[in-house]
C-alpha cells in the first residue's frame, strides 16, 4: 500500500465513528475487569488472560487513535506530527476538541482529495472545464 493511499484524509464523522466503535468494547471490558475482579482478587486483576488481552487491546487502540488522528489532521491541511500534542495531558483536551470541531479543507489539499467531494466555489465558476 502506498504512503499516499495510507495517509489519506478522514472526515469528522468517520473519525468519531471509528473512535466510538473502537473505544466502547475497551471500556466495557475494562469495566468488567475492574468491577468484576477488583472486589475479589485485587492482586491478580491484570495478570489474568483477560487482563493481558485488555492491555494488548489498549495498545492497539492507542496506535489506531494516533493513526486516525493523523488522518484527521491531514483533512484540515495540517501536518501529522502535531498529533504528538495529544500525548500531553492538558493539550490532549484542546487537541481533541480541535479534531472534532474543525471542518476539513474544501477541495483538494496536499494530503489528497476531499473525502466529501466538495468543490471550492472559485473552481466551479472561474476554472475552465477541460474538454469543452
Amino acid at each position: 500500500m502506498s504512503k499516499k493511499k495510507m495517509l489519506r484524509r478522514l472526515t469528522r464523522l468517520g473519525y468519531l465513528t471509528r473512535l466510538f466503535c473502537l473505544c466502547i468494547p475497551w471500556l466495557l471490558l475494562w469495566g468488567y475487569v475492574e468491577l468484576g475482579f477488583m472486589s475479589l482478587h485485587s492482586a491478580v486483576t491484570l495478570q489474568t488472560p483477560l487482563g493481558i488481552g485488555l492491555r494488548i487491546y489498549g495498545v492497539v487502540c492507542m496506535v489506531l487513535y494516533i493513526y486516525w488522528s493523523i488522518r484527521r489532521q491531514h483533512d484540515f491541511n495540517e501536518p501529522g506530527w502535531k498529533v504528538l500534542y495529544l500525548l500531553i495531558p492538558v493539550f490532549n483536551l484542546v487537541g481533541g476538541i480541535v479534531l472534532f470541531t474543525t471542518a476539513g479543507t474544501i477541495g483538494h489539499n496536499k494530503y489528497g482529495h476531499d473525502p466529501l467531494h466538495r468543490i471550492p466555489v472559485y473552481e466551479t465558476y472561474f476554472v475552465p472545464k477541460r474538454g469543452k
